[in-house]
């Protein structure tokens, strides 16, 4: 497979993990404090993220995330077409009183409740024991468990015995992710940090890596999920499918806000710009409106409204 089919492939991928993220499974959590934006305002309010909507402009759909006053998501919901916040069902993230994620639901569009989609166990040290997905409500249930060693979790399926792996490293924070995925084997993710920052997404295939690189501003970005150092397992099981983890799609890892992406492909010593975003900030330095552009067309958009 040449260079030219591996990124068109890989650029392929990535929209639909974006796409699948961001409207069925994955979820932001965020940050309250803003103690540090760029505007130097000499009184700014301290605003709390309320909604977060996520439009993809080619497929016309969007996903709407709104969080608690404490940073939690409390809701997310999926809009097309035909589909507005009024006729929409919706999930709900229930919360044990340590602040762990313990079952996230599904209602329908009249508010009631339809059932469970995933629970998650805890031990009496509050330590995550299983993850009960029941999908579709008519495959299943899964089950996946976790085991723990130094700086290493370990997780598999029970059912269909895929398995996955976080690494951390000696400040606790997460380095390294592998997941089974198919008869490909175990794909895997590095992240590099640069002054506690992530600032490169590795991806390793068989002839060399893809290395995602982020460039930020230094404005703090309303959906960095600060569960990502606090408490690494939680921001996975919050942010990511755990069959299917992956830091190229969605930006709760980084604490600035992105303004440019660029993929370099280490076997061939070649890079692309991947995405390119203009930020709108309010008076205060909060974030409001992000545009996501690709090959000069815009593809994504992102509003954010504030407590």
């Amino acid at each position: 497979m040449n260079s030219k089919t591996n990124i068109k492939i890989k650029i392929i991928r990535m929209l639909q993990k974006i796409f699948i993220f961001l409207t069925a499974i994955i979820v932001f959590s965020c940050s309250s404090d803003d103690d540090n934006n760029s505007n130097n305002q000499e009184d700014p309010q301290n605003l709390i993220l309320k909604k977060f909507t996520y439009k993809n402009v080619d497929f016309d759909n969007s996903s709407v995330l709104y969080f608690n006053t404490n940073g939690t998501l409390e809701k997310s919901l999926s809009l097309f077409s035909n589909i507005t916040e009024d006729n929409a069902g919706y999930n709900i993230y229930e919360y044990n009183e340590q602040g762990n994620l313990i079952a996230k639901k599904i209602f329908n569009s009249d508010n009631e409740f339809i059932r469970n989609e995933r629970v998650y166990m805890y031990n009496s040290q509050n330590i995550l024991t299983s993850v009960i997905d029941y999908g579709d409500g008519e495959n299943g249930p899964y089950t996946t468990s976790f085991s723990y060693s130094n700086n290493r979790i370990d997780y598999v399926e029970v059912e269909t015995n895929k398995t996955g792996y976080i690494l951390l490293d000696d400040l606790g924070r997460i380095s390294k992710t592998g997941h089974t995925a198919g008869p490909s084997g175990i794909i895997e993710q590095e992240l590099i940090y640069e002054n506690n920052k992530v600032s490169e997404v590795r991806i390793p295939y068989q002839q060399g890596s893809y290395v995602f690189i982020y460039e930020t501003d230094d404005n703090t970005n309303p959906l960095f999920d600060t569960l990502f150092f606090e408490k690494p397992l939680q921001y996975i099981i919050l942010n990511h499918s755990l069959q299917d983890i992956d830091f190229t799609g969605i930006y709760s890892h980084l604490q600035g806000n992105i303004t440019r992406e660029t993929i370099h492909d280490t076997f061939y010593n070649n890079s692309y710009i991947n995405r390119e975003v203009s930020n709108t900030y309010n008076d205060s330095g909060y974030l409001v409106n992000a545009t996501v552009s690709k090959f000069d067309e815009t593809t994504e958009e992102f509003t954010f409204e504030y407590y």
